[in-house]
């Protein structure tokens, strides 16, 4: 779950690697991980 706020602009937002997309149903499950997090 995502849990940030609506934003002042875009260059506000946090940098996304998305992984996958799928359909539940009508729904649309996006799998995205902050850009850089999986190196330390």
């Amino acid at each position: 779950m995502s849990n940030f706020g609506p934003l002042a602009q875009l260059a506000d937002g946090l940098a996304l690697h998305f992984r996958s997309v799928d359909m539940v149903g009508a729904d649309v499950r996006l799998l995205a991980r902050v850009a850089g997090r999986d190196a330390f």
